[in-house]
């Protein structure tokens, strides 16, 4: 059996990769939200912009110490320019953060931040999501657990963190 009668016959819902998938639409539409309500009051736009850092921050956490380093041998170089990626989207949290919601520099951020999570979001939807599941199924299929585990032992329960976006 060749891999792409193996892949036709798994379940992609037990794969890591749609997993990752799933957060990068929540991620998505918390920034379509922030973008609906950028002439709203400055409370919503913030409590917005304080779930996609949230979101972002556990979403880059479960890539860079789950992910990211059992599939690093696959493609190392995509995965150390997802790490510098990583990097400077908590960075721009941080300036975000630092911020306060009334000034004309926030949105410019959260925008910026939207610009980053974009381009990397679609490298790995197209790029190394669709090489891993070719390649590795078995491993992402595993990989599923752990980022289970991984996001309940940090947030409690799964269903908890998708009831809050």
């Amino acid at each position: 059996m060749d891999i792409d009668t193996a892949m036709q016959d798994k379940d992609d819902a037990n794969l890591a990769t749609e997993l990752l998938r799933h957060d990068h639409a929540v991620i998505r539409q918390l920034f379509d939200q922030f973008q609906d309500a950028i002439d709203e009051d400055g409370h919503a736009r913030q409590a917005i912009a304080q779930e996609i850092c949230m979101q972002l921050e556990l979403h880059s956490r479960v890539e860079l110490e789950v992910f990211y380093p059992e599939v690093h041998e696959e493609d190392p170089g995509f995965v150390d320019n997802a790490v510098d990626d990583h990097e400077d989207i908590a960075a721009t949290i941080e300036e975000i953060r630092e911020l306060p919601a009334a000034s004309e520099e926030y949105e410019d951020y959260i925008l910026e931040l939207m610009d980053m999570v974009e381009e990397h979001v679609t490298e790995e939807e197209e790029v190394l999501f669709p090489d891993l599941e070719a390649r590795i199924p078995d491993t992402l299929a595993t990989l599923t657990d752990d980022i289970i585990a991984f996001k309940e032992r940090v947030v409690g329960s799964v269903e908890d963190l998708e009831g809050r976006a």
